[in-house]
């Protein structure tokens, strides 16, 4: 199952808070717990997930959530592509060492 979704459901099903959350799945940001509620909850009411039924004018301002988020975060991964990648290096050169 996604993560993400098993922190919608967590904080759904379970009324869990996002620190919590963090603490059970091993997330270290609350802030993307929150994101990651808010944004499952979107593609729920738009009908890219589909758990529940929603009017029309909530499906287009889920779309216009959606749409404006992915495109914060293309703008954000275009700008720090360079920091991004050193971290993955940098990362990958950590559990090669180990190994």
């Amino acid at each position: 199952m996604i993560k993400a979704v098993k922190v919608f459901l967590l904080h759904t099903l379970f009324g869990l808070r996002p620190s919590e959350i963090c603490e059970i799945l091993d997330i270290k940001s609350p802030s993307l717990v929150s994101r990651q509620i808010r944004n499952v909850s979107d593609q729920l009411i738009c009908g890219e997930l589909s758990f529940i039924d929603a009017t029309p004018e909530e499906i287009e301002a889920a779309r216009k959530r959606l749409e404006s988020a992915r495109t914060k975060k293309r703008a954000y991964d275009i700008k720090n592509k360079d920091r991004a990648n050193a971290l993955r290096r940098e990362s990958y050169a950590r559990k090669k060492a180990l190994s």
